[in-house]
């Protein structure tokens, strides 16, 4: 038995982390960003939790890591709570997060210099494989510090290889899974060795080789044995990485950089416009798994066509929390938004998400609002009552994407219908004489809008209509 760690407690990290406990026997203590989730882990499985990621590595022989990007992964790693700052010497650093060569080489050299060793080793296999502790995982690192690690890796996992020196296991995620996709790119010539970096057993062990151009970006077009060339387009099969060799043949450094002057996060960005997204996701239509996998890649547009093409009955509130615990950027969250009100749970999440002090997360809840306030419309309109009050509340956060957030929600409940538009206008009335510069703006733009003759005349409309056809349906 070895005493562990482990660090994130995601919809892959929660089940992997119990295997440690339950199926490898391992003394295993978590650290999760929310604690309510570690609490319930604990709960579960057993074991113990920490208050932070240096507290929970503190005395590990074994600590993993599986967290949302690049960004996350230095914060729990190197940040002022980091782990890095309490692993002993002589332990081992596991990433099982799906992030970059580049964060894995260099969290490599900081673990040297500290003691201890490093390996990166992404998973594939899905939240079923997470479950089922089916996991494949795909391992970058030294053979000595690999084979001490594999006993326990194997916990969760129903197959673990190393694929060469530190970065390889990042590297091996991407073009695995686009190989057994089938796809060759044009212009390579079967057999010739192009996971520069990667050993020879591990190209082996994968069984596929894969080819990059000089341009940095995969080719769509694929060339069977004889060299003729076949053009692909998008279909329901494709496969996660199908969709992000797709993604990043059409990525663009003009757009990304667009994308910024808008606010847009764009350090994991390929600068693809939604207006090639929406017609790819119509496409590949919509599937569940394809987009978790699509997620968990990190990629902006990966996670944007997760939002337009995953299964809405599928999608469930541990999802949701986890996606939150990504949420960095205004577009993803207000896509993500939109997906959970489809999803119907606006119950359970738009309280939960208002009520969290992140920012991103709060505005997740807002955008709920204004996205149900929209589209569920079958649903009363007293489903809006306590949504006023959640307004109310918290319409002096002044933080940009809050607010902005609180007012497009006071919004929507206003021109939902004539019903609403009066408090909905009333309140917007009292925060425009409110003292709090943030209260002050969000009710003197919304009562512009909700006071426009546009507007009114929209709602009497829309209630003629209403009227009309409750009419209609008497004899």
């Amino acid at each position: 038995m070895a005493t562990v760690t482990f660090i994130g407690l995601g919809v892959m990290g929660y089940f992997m982390a119990g295997h440690l406990q339950k199926r490898g026997g391992h003394d295993v203590c978590v650290y999760n960003r929310t604690t309510a989730k570690a609490e319930k882990w604990v709960a579960e499985f057993g074991g113990r939790m920490a208050a932070t990621p240096k507290e929970a590595a503190t005395g590990s022989d074994f600590v993993f890591a599986c967290v949302g990007n690049d960004d996350d992964l230095r914060s729990v790693t190197i940040g002022s709570d980091g782990a890095f700052h309490a692993i002993k010497q002589g332990a081992i650093f596991i990433d099982n997060t799906t992030a970059s060569a580049e964060i894995a080489r260099s969290l490599h050299a900081e673990a040297k210099a500290r003691g201890f060793d490093f390996l990166d080793a992404p998973v594939s296999g899905g939240q079923a494989g997470a479950e089922n502790g089916a996991l494949t995982v795909m391992v970058g690192g030294d053979a000595a510090v690999f084979d001490r690690a594999k006993p326990v890796i194997e916990s969760y996992a129903r197959m673990v290889g190393l694929m060469g020196d530190v970065g390889s296991g990042q590297l091996t995620k991407m073009v695995n899974q686009i190989c057994i996709a089938g796809l060759v790119p044009a212009g390579h010539s079967p057999g010739r060795p192009i996971l520069s970096g990667s050993s020879e057993n591990g190209r082996q062990q994968m069984g596929h080789l894969i080819a990059v151009g000089q341009t940095g970006k995969v080719s769509l077009e694929k060339q069977d044995w004889s060299g003729r060339t076949v053009k692909d387009e998008p279909v329901p099969q494709w496969d996660c990485a199908r969709v992000v060799v797709w993604l990043r043949s059409h990525a663009s450094e003009e757009v990304r950089a667009g994308k910024a002057r808008f606010g847009i996060v764009t350090g994991q960005a390929l600068g693809i416009p939604n207006a090639r997204l929406r017609p790819l996701a119509r496409k590949i239509k919509r599937d569940h798994q394809r987009a978790l996998d699509l997620w968990e890649t990190g990629i902006r547009e990966a996670q944007l066509l997760a939002c337009f093409s995953d299964e809405p009955g599928k999608v469930t509130v541990q999802q949701a929390l986890h996606w939150a615990e990504a949420f960095d950027s205004w577009d993803i969250v207000d896509h993500a938004a939109a997906l959970f009100i489809e999803a119907r749970l606006h119950q359970e999440l738009i309280s939960l998400f208002v009520e969290d002090d992140r920012e991103y997360v709060r505005r997740a809840g807002f955008a709920m609002i204004a996205w149900g306030a929209l589209h569920l419309k079958k649903e009363p309109d007293t489903i809006a009552t306590p949504w006023l009050s959640l307004i109310e509340n918290h319409a002096d956060d002044d933080r940009n994407f809050v607010k902005k957030a609180v007012n497009w929600a006071l919004r929507q409940i206003g021109k939902r219908s004539l019903n609403l538009h009066a408090p909905a206008l009333e309140l917007a009335q009292k925060l425009e004489r409110s003292n709090n510069r943030s209260e002050r703006w969000i009710g003197r733009d919304a009562a512009k809008e909700l006071s426009s003759q546009s507007t009114l005349d929209r709602l009497a409309k829309k209630a003629a209509q209403q009227s009309a056809k409750g009419s209609s349906s008497f004899p």
